[in-house]
């Protein structure tokens, strides 16, 4: 078990687990029942994704704040993937895109405070219902248009100097995908 985490007891048929907070380096002494919907590992120390979190076939939420994470390609091979509402990435190390097409059910997407240059692989949810996307504090220069984001009711960019830049989904609904919108 790991250094000062106390054991971690989950009902078989859980539904929610929130670990939020609870100093974990890994899931190695963490049961993850199947029954799963939502799975918080907001606040913890780890650095790369359970392989048992690629079963989990009923998972809608999984928030993974403040966290060391540096790649998240292995979301979009979990057999929930095509069942995910929410992934919350927020204050990671991610600095680059998977494609993100298995996610299509997606509705809130949050990659705020990571390494990201580019947001180029959004493009890939064109088949989501994706109606929040939070990329603030990232390392992005250009914002590239996709089509889908249509359906996003509002986008607000922030720098890493804090200048806000908000972008009006009317110029999404008439640009071409791979356009560039907006620059910094």
């Amino acid at each position: 078990m790991a250094q000062g985490v106390e054991e971690v007891l989950v009902a078989a048929d859980a539904a929610e687990l929130d670990l939020t907070n609870a100093h974990l380096r890994n899931l190695d002494d963490v049961p993850l029942p199947e029954s799963l919907s939502l799975l918080d590992l907001t606040a913890n120390r780890l650095t790369e994704l359970d392989s048992r979190l690629l079963k989990l076939p009923g998972l809608k939420q999984l928030l993974l704040r403040q966290n060391l994470l540096t790649d998240m390609s292995p979301i979009v091979h979990m057999a929930s993937a095509p069942g995910l509402e929410e992934v919350v990435l927020y204050d990671n190390s991610i600095s680059q895109l998977p494609d993100l097409s298995s996610l299509v059910c997606l509705k809130k997407l949050d990659l705020s405070i990571n390494q990201l240059r580019s947001m180029a692989n959004l493009s890939t949810l064109q088949a989501s219902r994706l109606k929040e996307a939070y990329i603030t504090s990232n390392k992005v220069s250009t914002i590239e248009v996709w089509l889908f984001v249509v359906r996003i009711t509002a986008i607000t960019l922030f720098t890493d100097a804090g200048k806000i830049l908000r972008v009006s989904m009317d110029i999404f609904a008439y640009a071409s995908t791979g356009q560039d919108v907006l620059s910094t």
